[in-house]
């Protein structure tokens, strides 16, 4: 059986390379004397984008693209994060740095590139860490500031003020062309 999957695997790496193609692989150590030593292209690959992944600072975050690939849950079937893609590496987003609210359901996820920061890097233990959860929150805030607010039936927004006490002053025009401050 162990050869019937070794079988199968070498036919797709033949769809991917041609005879003269020179490729990098990785040894892979059997579980046992009697085991085959097997090579491994893709744990080359994942080693060598290793090799791009920049560290980072104590408390430094670094904006990245990531592409979501798959939900990670633990023993007990609960969902726990994403693992996504980032630079060529996988990575880790925890389920609460998804969304600033809770989220039930993940798999409208899988498959989407998302925003994000990469807020750990450990290129020693191979460990990547990102959030989106700073980035929601000020995208939330210059909202909050820019006075994006919800239309009101028969009032047009002029202007909306910031006073120093950080009440906002909008200026509206009613229908009947009146204007009206509100605090």
């Amino acid at each position: 059986m162990l050869f019937h999957n070794g079988l199968m695997k070498l036919r797709k790496l033949a769809q991917t390379i041609k005879i003269g193609d020179e490729v990098e692989a990785k040894v892979i150590p059997g579980t046992s004397k009697d085991d085959f030593i097997r090579l491994s292209k893709i744990k080359a690959e994942q080693d060598a984008a290793w090799n791009y992944v920049a560290d980072l600072a104590e408390g430094e975050k670094r904006r990245a693209t990531v592409k979501v690939l798959r939900i990670i849950k633990n023993k007990m079937k609960n969902i726990v994060g994403l693992a996504v893609a980032v630079e060529g590496v996988e990575g880790f987003m925890p389920a609460s740095h998804v969304e600033l609210r809770r989220v039930e359901d993940f798999s409208d996820y899988i498959g989407k590139e998302l925003e994000a920061e990469v807020i750990e890097v450990d290129t020693a233990k191979k460990r990547l860490v990102v959030s989106r959860r700073d980035l929601l929150r000020s995208e939330k805030e210059a909202k909050a500031r820019l006075g994006v607010m919800p239309k009101k039936p028969g009032y047009k927004l002029l202007k909306k003020l910031v006073l120093p006490q950080k009440k906002p002053l909008m200026l509206l025009l009613k229908k009947d062309r009146q204007l009206q401050a509100k605090l």
